[in-house]
Parts: C-alpha cells; structure tokens; sequence
C-alpha cells in the first residue's frame, strides 16, 4: 500500500516547466531559451475574452470613472502617487501663503491657491510687458 504513494522515475534535472515555442514566428510569449511562458501556446489557441471597460477611482481626483483597459498607460510609483495625492487632495493647503483652498488648483499638481495664481499671472505678465 505504501508503495502506490512513492514516484517512480529519474530525479535527475534540468527540470523544464515550459515546452519549446514550435512556430517559427516572433511570439512575444517566447522567454530568452525559446520557450512559451504559458501553459498552452497562444498561436494555437485563441485568446481569452478581455473586458471593454475598467472601472475605478482616480488616485489624482478621486472620482470614479471607467477605461479601456489598452488606455491605461501611467506607472506611478508608491512615493510620487503620495506626493501627487498630497497636493491634489481638497482641500489643499497653498504653499505659498499657506491658505487652504477647497476647489481644484488652476495648475494641476502645483498646490498653488487661486489667490497666489493671480499674483504670480500679474507678476509675469507685468515683466512681459515691461511695466
């Protein structure tokens, strides 16, 4: 009875998990030795089902909105998204004159009030035109 649990047969490796890629096209499913990385060749079969759209909220905004999930491009790290959360999150303390605001900055990411934006925007446009 013992015997039906022990596995017979060579212990010796390499031990290959994936089968070697058998069409001569450029499958980007290849790893660097020519193998498929999945279970089952993707050239064979046809592809999974995906969905049309994702649904989430914003980091940014927070509002909930959807997507195609082929759109989504933006890779944000642990440390910029918290910085970027910070500044964007309402309400929002200026950094210039240190007044909280409760709408959205007219320069995104900056955490300038409207007020400083409106002294910064004269102040350039003063030297612009030479006044």
């Amino acid at each position: 009875m013992a015997d039906d649990n022990v596995l017979k047969g060579s212990t010796e490796g390499p031990y290959e998990q994936f089968d070697m890629c058998e069409y001569d096209v450029e499958c980007k499913h290849k790893n660097k030795d020519g193998r498929c990385i999945f279970e089952t060749c993707i050239v064979q079969n046809e592809l999974p089902p995906t969905t049309e759209c994702h649904c989430f909220q914003c980091v940014f905004c927070t509002e909930f909105t959807t997507i195609r999930p082929n759109r989504m491009r933006i890779y944000v790290c642990e440390k910029c998204l918290e910085r970027i959360v910070a500044v964007e999150k309402k309400p929002f303390t200026c950094v210039f004159c240190g007044k909280s605001q409760h709408n959205n900055s007219k320069i995104p990411l900056s955490g300038i009030c409207d007020t400083c934006f409106g002294a910064l925007n004269n102040a350039i446009n003063c030297k612009r035109c030479g006044n």
